[in-house]
């Protein structure tokens, strides 16, 4: 709609947006902005079914992600999806994300 002079605005996800941008050129000239007082940087998760496969599951993905190097392929992953313009907004927070990623957190599985 909005390559096509349809629409002004669109309230989509930002990697959404970079996405179009890559399918759509034309496109480039789309600005990501921040919705007044909304949540800022949304961090994801994985979830698993309580089960023993589960907690297998989420061990081991915590064995690849929560390392230096996990981290850093995550943080390359993600980051070719982010605007410049959430970049800059949310850089600091996601550096920080990263960075805690960096260090396995204790988790209790609990059933």
């Amino acid at each position: 709609m909005l390559a096509l002079n349809r629409a002004d605005y669109t309230i989509e996800l930002d990697f959404v947006m970079t996405h179009a941008i890559l399918q759509s050129p034309e496109l480039a000239s789309l600005k990501s902005l921040p919705l007044a007082g909304g949540p800022g940087l949304l961090v994801g998760g994985i979830a698993c079914p309580r089960t023993a496969w589960g907690r297998e599951a989420i061990r081991h993905i915590d064995t690849l992600l929560a390392s230096p190097e996990g981290a850093a392929a995550l943080s390359q992953a993600q980051m070719r999806w982010i605007s410049k313009d959430a970049t800059q907004r949310y850089g600091a927070a996601m550096k920080e994300f990263f960075r805690q990623l960096e260090t396995p957190q204790v988790q209790e599985y609990r059933r």
